[in-house]
């Protein structure tokens, strides 16, 4: 048997597909969370079936680019039974989209979900009176409370009567009227509902208000991820791996390993290894406080106030879901540009690459704890700002004289309290991604610069960095290099490794640097190389995700346009840092 989900756009859907089969998909207070088809078994002992949570549509007439994937899946007829899930504080919305469901296929049933929601603002809705005006069985649910649950997934088992709406084409503007009709006939609502976040609206999506109030939320997110919480965690979290570290050692000295297999666990593995997971907590921390603005509805509300902002280099407020995405990860980021038109999407693909994922995090981390520890927050503040100007230099160049973006009608969720089972699941998941992603690559990563940094050109030991084969391979990039005030071949080995993955450059770092990295650059060269690692090619991850959405001709000019960008970016910011740091 196979269930499929479908509603609006930020009606639950994908809450009750995480509940349903255990699965851990991306929730958010806002329309475009989900971005594709997803499918996964029901977790039950008592039924069998697969579930699949499609994209929110609001018609089953949209020509919209976001909505195709439901469109497309529900013209193939592959499921047997629709759940078609309302808000249940906003029904006449959702009603149109299930009379024209129950009027197409034959098996459709209502979860009227946040039923929770609708009763703690004063909301009445007649079940019954419901279930008999649409001719299809109604479930009050409370997806986020699993309140209902259990009665929806053993009434679907059941035989789901056939609608008896009738079948055929009905003008939009009718099915619209009758919507409305039914809902005001089925429920009644507090005149209170919706003033109070009313008001705040009007006050923080003026952009001069909303704007700043952005930039401000921000920079005290990096003072809490850096200056305060961040710091005390992470200062227990690397004793903790310095302990795990030294017992490794010992262990393996018991066992007779040798001087160089000891030295590599010590200076190949675990400081490579320890210098990136020594940042976990920040960036937990981080991962949480954007978690909660993503469950508090603000992330929809910045998209909106940001949208004036973002049509003067040539893209619509809409492309700043797939920015705030590439934050956590830019493969992600790419894949959510589907929702825009080609052309915006092509130019937000383009410039994607600059916006900071969580990978280039420990490197603002390293480089403004180890060069600028009394102003940590600020220069991590002003890297990632680093990276969003370049963002913003790379749409421009693409739409010549700003181009032009397609018109939007954005959609304000209601505020809510975040909800912490949500909030605890995404951030956990995150933080195992990072960190599983963060051992694999960083352990091979670290291992290979060490043997390479152990081996001269004829494959042989030496003690000596400057023959050995990473010099070598390293030396025509320290060339490259030079200009920026990053001639160490070090460097040009850390930035090749970050290719492959950007946890690696500061794993690579601490390998080939040692407890000398403070003294090896400049405070100049030390921002410089942080803006490089900020702006510079993104990872073969990355370039993978834009060859598939877009070809090997647009990923491989994405490859060029970031480094060269990227590269005068980082020469201007030198040459402005000899002057002031």
């Amino acid at each position: 048997m196979k269930i499929a989900l479908i509603g609006n756009a930020n009606c639950g859907k994908t809450t009750l597909f995480n509940l349903l089969t255990k699965s851990n998909e991306a929730t958010g207070n806002r329309a475009g969370v989900t971005f594709g088809t997803k499918e996964a078994p029901l977790k039950s002992k008592k039924y069998t079936a697969e579930i699949v949570d499609l994209p929110g549509i609001y018609s089953l007439t949209s020509q919209k680019a976001e909505e195709k994937a439901a469109l497309d899946y529900l013209s193939r007829g592959d499921c047997d039974v629709i759940v078609d899930i309302i808000d249940a504080s906003n029904l006449s919305r959702g009603l149109f989209l299930t009379l024209q469901l129950i009027r197409e296929f034959p098996h459709v049933a209502v979860a009227l979900n946040m039923m929770d929601e609708a009763e703690r603002d004063g909301t009445k809705i007649d079940i019954a009176g419901l279930s008999e005006k649409l001719g299809v069985p109604v479930f009050p649910i409370s997806a986020a409370k699993k309140r209902g649950i259990d009665e929806l997934i053993s009434s679907l088992f059941e035989r789901i009567p056939e609608s008896a709406a009738e079948k055929g084409d009905f003008p939009e503007s009718a099915l619209a009227s009758l919507a409305l009709q039914i809902a005001s006939e089925s429920a009644v609502y507090s005149r209170l509902l919706g003033k109070n976040t009313d008001r705040i609206d009007r006050l923080i999506c003026k952009k001069y208000i909303g704007i700043p109030l952005f930039f401000a939320v921000m920079l005290a997110t990096f003072y809490l991820s850096f200056s305060w919480l961040g710091e005390i965690a992470e200062r227990y979290f690397s004793i903790g791996l310095d302990k795990l570290a030294s017992e490794l050692i010992a262990l393996f000295s018991r066992f007779g390993a040798s001087v160089f297999m000891l030295e590599f666990i010590e200076n190949g593995i675990c400081r490579g290894i320890a210098a990136v997971l020594s940042f976990l907590p920040q960036t937990a921390v981080l991962f949480f406080i954007l978690e909660l603005f993503e469950e508090s509805g603000y992330t929809a509300r910045a998209s909106f106030v940001m949208d004036g902002a973002m049509r003067k280099f040539g893209l619509s407020g809409k492309a700043f879901i797939p920015a705030l995405l590439g934050f956590g990860c830019t493969v992600p980021a790419i894949m959510s540009t589907q929702t825009l038109d080609i052309s915006e999407r092509r130019r937000a693909v383009y410039s994607l690459a600059f916006i900071p994922c969580s990978a280039r995090f420990p490197i603002v981390i390293a480089i403004s704890s180890a060069f600028f520890p009394k102003r940590a927050a600020l220069i991590a503040f002003s890297l990632y700002l680093a990276g969003i100007f370049a963002f913003v230099l790379s749409c421009l160049l693409f739409s010549g004289k700003g181009g032009t973006a397609p018109d939007v009608v954005y959609e304000l969720p209601r505020f809510r309290m975040p909800n912490g089972r949500n909030v605890f699941r995404s951030v956990k998941s995150k933080i195992l991604q990072f960190a599983t992603r963060s051992g694999s690559i960083v352990f091979l990563s670290s291992a290979l610069i060490y043997i390479l940094c152990s081996l001269d050109t004829h494959f042989r030991y030496t003690a000596s960095a400057g023959e050995s084969l990473l010099c070598a391979i390293s030396g025509f990039g320290s060339f490259i290099l030079k200009p920026l005030g990053l001639d160490d071949y070090r460097i040009s080995a850390a930035l090749i490794s970050g290719f492959f993955a950007k946890e690696s450059i500061v794993s690579t770092m601490s390998v080939l640097f040692g407890e000398g990295f403070r003294t090896a650059l400049s405070p100049a060269a030390a921002y410089t190389f942080a803006v490089l690692c900020m702006t510079y090619t993104p990872c073969a991850a990355t370039v993978a995700a834009a060859r598939a959405e877009l070809g090997k001709k647009d990923a491989f000019f994405m490859i060029l346009r970031t480094f060269a960008i990227s590269f005068l970016l980082s020469f201007v910011v030198y040459t402005l840092s000899l002057l002031l740091l």
